[in-house]
């Protein structure tokens, strides 16, 4: 009797032990979870003349949690790449303001390019894809002439 009352209290003690040992480890990864699931947002900046060939233009992307507040504290890493010749233009980019983060790229040929932008956080990293188009800006007497 004596022995099974023993074998009773070791088997309480392991399921206690379990139990705190299960826990902790909830209460340790609880904030990378919700850290993760709040997730990440990006609006880029919508330039009105484009990008043009063989210059250096300003890239700038607007990054947002899902509840709208602005992402100061990001490691944002663009990474262009033309789709007709895999030219690439691979840039860190800064904070500049309340979520607006810029790079300059030097976008080599004129066509349609994917953009994926890489964002690591203090506990969570996320990837997004968007396109665009580089192409030459008419010049005056081009404009001139489609207005007629």
């Amino acid at each position: 009797m004596l022995k099974h009352q023993k074998s009773r209290e070791y088997y309480t003690v392991f399921i206690i032990l379990c139990a705190v040992i299960l826990s902790a480890c909830v209460i340790w990864t609880q904030p990378f979870l919700q850290n993760n699931q709040l997730g990440w947002d990006i609006n880029e900046v919508i330039v009105t003349e484009g990008y043009e060939p063989n210059a250096v233009e300003h890239v700038q992307l607007f990054l947002v949690d899902k509840a709208g507040r602005p992402i100061i504290n990001g490691q944002v890493l663009l990474n262009a790449q033309s789709e007709k010749s895999h030219a690439t233009c691979k840039q860190w980019m800064h904070h500049v303001d309340q979520g607006l983060y810029e790079s300059e790229c030097l976008f080599t040929e004129s066509g349609k390019w994917k953009a994926d932008v890489f964002v690591a956080g203090a506990q969570s990293k996320q990837q997004f894809t968007y396109f665009f188009t580089v192409q030459p800006m008419p010049s005056m007497d081009e404009f001139r002439s489609k207005r007629k």
